[in-house]
């Protein structure tokens, strides 16, 4: 693997074990978020996975990353999304 590989690999990692902390500590309410259009409201914290999965596809590319970080922070905007999955040392 070359470094670039590596570091997406740790961040990816990184990342999904956020949101599996985050998911076992949220509240047992569903998705909630301002988008009214949002295909994730009301799934609960053990239905994340799956269901980004089925909305986006294939697990692990950078929507269906997006897309979970949407679900562990919902009130985010999308370029924020973005940095958060491209720069995550800007938010450690």
């Amino acid at each position: 693997m070359d470094k670039w590989t590596k570091a997406n690999t740790l961040a990816l990692l990184l990342i999904v074990g956020l949101i599996v902390f985050k998911a076992s500590t949220a509240p047992a309410t569903g998705h909630q978020c301002r988008w009214d259009k949002c295909p994730y409201k009301g799934i609960q914290e053990a239905q994340y996975k799956s269901a980004v999965t089925n909305y986006v596809g294939e697990e692990g590319t950078d929507g269906w990353c997006i897309d979970m970080l949407h679900l562990e922070y919902p009130d985010a905007e999308y370029e924020e999304l973005e940095n958060r999955l491209f720069n995550p040392k800007k938010y450690q």
